[in-house]
């Protein structure tokens, strides 16, 4: 199961410019406490730099 309301990360990979660890981290951190359980990413974003922000 997963949440009906999901975050878009491909902007946390440098794709919409210079890319924020902590800020990302930070981002990702509010949506799980938020309950949000559906993180919308691909190893395309950044080859790969979105699933290490969310499995580091």
């Amino acid at each position: 199961m997963v949440s009906q309301i999901g975050l878009g990360c491909m902007g946390m990979s440098d794709l919409y410019g210079e890319a924020n660890r902590a800020e990302s981290s930070a981002t990702i951190h509010e949506a799980l406490d938020a309950d949000i359980t559906l993180f919308d990413t691909g190893d395309f974003y950044g080859i790969g730099h979105n699933e290490l922000l969310l499995f580091p």
